[in-house]
């Protein structure tokens, strides 16, 4: 189903990573209000703003997810 929030998650994701912003933000809009889980795309948005310039105030909080979780696969 293109319109469920999974597809929706993984497109904004791959969207994040390729450096296409715009879209992700747009995509995780979507995927939120597809149901996809508030705190998977909370975190999601929290990489995009790290990546889109926003790392110096983000810092603290990916350093304590990193550290709290170092195995995980978002850890890199």
């Amino acid at each position: 189903d293109p319109g469920s929030g999974r597809l929706l998650f993984a497109a904004a994701r791959a969207a994040r990573r390729d450096g296409d912003f715009r879209a992700a933000r747009a995509l995780l809009d979507r995927a939120a209000k597809a149901g996809w889980p508030a705190e998977a795309v909370d975190w999601e948005k929290s990489l995009l703003a790290a990546q889109d310039g926003g790392f110096a105030g983000l810092e603290p909080k990916l350093r304590q997810a990193v550290e709290a979780a170092p195995d995980h696969p978002d850890a890199d």
